[in-house]
């Protein structure tokens, strides 16, 4: 086995907001999350300098999360920095907030095209999550009443 040498990075992270990035079916208790412990995520870091805008145009790394901690900044989650964290981290207490419906089909268009560089249409995120009687696919992704594309629990 190879030694590292004293030129090798070395691993580092530091506590801060993330974002759970899997689909609910990955990451519900009554589905594979129940047997696959790890979730990935990505970092949620505000928006310092002020570059981003909520039109969807440009920095497509970005997916906005306007006023997540009610302070008055934009903060979003760098889908640069995908990372896998054992879910003991993600605890009801550490929640900060849950996409609704609508928001979480807006993320799903977000990461594709920010992996692909393919544009899709919201029509399309919204038609692949739907059953047949245009209902969404899995319990835990049923639209809330009067939901926000944010809404703080």
């Amino acid at each position: 086995m190879a030694q590292a040498s004293t030129d090798d990075p070395v691993m580092r992270h530091s506590m801060g907001l993330a974002m759970v990035v899997g689909h609910p079916c990955e990451i519900s208790p009554g589905e594979k999350g129940a047997t696959f412990p790890w979730r990935t995520t990505c970092a949620v870091v505000p928006d310092n300098d002020a570059r981003l805008t909520l039109d969807g145009e440009g920095h497509f790394n970005a997916f906005p999360l306007p006023d997540l901690l009610q302070d008055g900044t934009l903060w979003y989650a760098d889908l640069r920095y995908l990372t896998v964290i054992h879910k003991d981290w993600l605890t009801a207490a550490r929640r900060v907030a849950t996409l609704s419906f609508e928001g979480w089909q807006a993320f799903q268009r977000r990461l594709i095209h920010f992996l692909t560089r393919v544009e899709m249409h919201p029509d399309d995120i919204a038609v692949a999550a739907l059953d047949e009687a245009g209902q969404p696919m899995h319990p835990d992704a049923q639209p809330r009443e009067g939901g926000t594309a944010l809404d703080p629990s």
